[in-house]
């Protein structure tokens, strides 16, 4: 991990139990980024009425920490690096669902596309978490994230 090694000053979009991963290396700014739920996105209804355990082929983005804690089947699970990646893997079959949150769905969900969402975690708030030596920086950061909210948040679809 780059931030316990000290080779970067933060990490964004991290949930608050990031925390049991990183440990004392870090501290959370307290104003989160944003706030949003994960999903469970499909082509079809009826894959989300199914029970998680059954579903093959599903594909968990890679480094989200929201994710771990999704009940997921003990095989079939693909990680993908990124939630473009992920989109075009639902979108051309090789995957039967995906895990991601509702903000880059909104992001990434083409108006003509006929997707169903199911909501799989309560509200999350993603946060910067600063190398604990930039801890002198985080009223200043925090501040400034409110600011940013104010005026450029993203859409955050409701699902």
């Amino acid at each position: 991990m780059l931030l316990r090694q000290g080779k970067v000053d933060g990490e964004l979009f991290r949930i608050p139990d990031y925390k049991n991963t990183i440990g004392n290396t870090a501290i959370m700014v307290p104003e989160p980024i944003i706030e949003g739920y994960g999903l469970l996105v499909a082509v079809s209804q009826d894959v989300l009425d199914e029970n998680p355990a059954d579903i093959q082929g599903m594909a968990v983005g890679r480094g989200v920490v929201w994710q771990n804690h999704v009940s997921l089947p003990s095989s079939g699970v693909s990680e993908v690096g990124d939630y473009e990646a992920l989109m075009t893997m639902l979108r051309t079959g090789r995957v039967s669902a995906v895990l991601i949150d509702n903000v880059n769905f909104a992001l990434l969900r083409t108006p003509e596309e006929s997707l169903f969402a199911k909501r799989v975690t309560p509200k999350l708030q993603a946060h910067l978490f600063l190398h604990a030596s930039q801890a002198s920086l985080l009223p200043e950061i925090d501040t400034a994230i409110r600011v940013w909210k104010e005026k450029h948040a993203p859409t955050q679809g409701d699902y």
